[in-house]
């Protein structure tokens, strides 16, 4: 693999010294043909956070967020964005991976992020040009927390004045706080938990021992086991757990509702990811959590605490068990499971793929 490297001394690497890191995980995993597949335009990630309600991202929304470094990229095609720090430029396979670091600007970030036609004057470079994996849906998680206003809903119709003293006010917060160091910092971190995310879950295609699908798993993929693997003994277990944490609480503020979150988690991945709204949006970041950990469970040999057992509160010993038939509802089988589905009033059983055989039946007699 022949590289070249501009401003690679911006990267954010989350564990200093030798061996593998972060960086060094992506540019394995950016030459594999599997992962490209799974990165989509600009475009269709600001479509997913609409869909997840969080707000109205255009794909020149989520352009300008590269731009100015908020937002960090999965792929850069080749022939263009030269000249844009942070960059490592992968010669064999003419494309670019984003490396970059968000830098402080003492100024603030306000108006950083320009009109497209002024900010890109030429015409050569298009939106189709930037690849994002979808888990950077919870970098824009965090740009729509943080730059959304506070006006309380009714505060036109209260007193008019109100509406501006709060902007004033909302305003210079954020040129305070962007201004900071600790703005990018946080930035960086969240675009880090997204990378750890979605480097474990590549993990995940390789069949446990013994599958009859391991004869068939592409060869690259042990190798890059091996080297999460070491990654993850070298950021240890308590990174490991602010960051699932982390994702947890984002998860929780999205939507509170911890059981249908669960319940949602029970499905199929296909039919889960179809959910929309901020149910879904705290789903997604749930899975972005239990990839990281099944990613250690398997490569470390450890048993981590399940996602529902992250965020607020906590299990008094033996409540999973009473409450879903099993400690770990997410591995159990569903045998174990039928007493939860049952206190929630949802049919398990005979009974319930009866009565769904009838109102299939009668769902094509009406068709007909």
């Amino acid at each position: 693999m022949n590289t070249s490297t501009r401003s690679e001394e911006n990267s954010f690497f989350p564990v200093e010294g030798t061996g593998v890191c972060v960086a060094e995980l992506r540019r394995h995993l950016s030459c594999q043909a599997e992962w490209r597949h799974e990165l989509i335009p600009a475009q269709k990630l600001g479509q997913m956070a609409h869909d997840f309600g969080l707000g109205n991202f255009s794909g020149e929304d989520v352009h300008g967020l590269w731009r100015i470094g908020l937002l960090r990229a999965d792929y850069v095609d080749g022939l263009h964005f030269s000249q844009r720090n942070g960059l490592t430029f992968f010669e064999s396979e003419s494309f670019h991976m984003d490396m970059g670091a968000i830098e402080p600007r003492p100024e603030g970030y306000g108006s950083s992020m320009p009109e497209r036609s002024k900010d890109v004057p030429s015409s050569n470079e298009s939106l189709s040009e930037l690849l994002f994996h979808p888990f950077r849906i919870y970098v824009l998680h965090h740009v729509a927390r943080i730059f959304s206003s506070r006006t309380a809903v009714c505060q036109y119709l209260l007193w008019k004045p109100g509406i501006e003293r709060l902007a004033r006010s909302e305003l210079q917060e954020l040129d305070r706080w962007t201004s900071s160091p600790a703005f990018s910092e946080r930035f960086n971190y969240w675009n880090q938990v997204t990378e750890v995310a979605f480097l474990c879950k590549a993990v995940l295609w390789m069949p446990p021992k013994g599958h009859p699908a391991s004869a068939t798993v592409s060869p690259w993929i042990p190798q890059y086991a091996e080297m999460v693997r070491d990654y993850l003994k070298r950021v240890g277990l308590s990174m490991v757990r602010q960051y699932r944490e982390d994702l947890a609480w984002s998860a929780h503020t999205s939507d509170p509702n911890n059981t249908v979150q669960t319940l949602l988690r029970l499905m199929r991945p296909a039919e889960r990811e179809r959910v929309k709204g901020h149910l879904g949006a705290a789903t997604r970041f749930l899975d972005m959590a239990e990839s990281i950990r099944r990613a250690c469970e398997r490569l470390l040999d450890v048993v981590l605490p399940e996602e529902d057992e992250l965020g607020p509160g906590q299990w008094m010993d033996g409540a999973r068990k009473s409450l879903y038939g099993s400690e770990r509802v997410f591995d159990a089988p569903r045998k174990d499971l039928r007493d939860f589905l049952g206190i929630l009033g949802i049919d398990f059983g005979v009974k319930g793929i009866a009565m769904l055989r009838v109102r299939l039946n009668l769902a094509q007699c009406g068709k007909q």
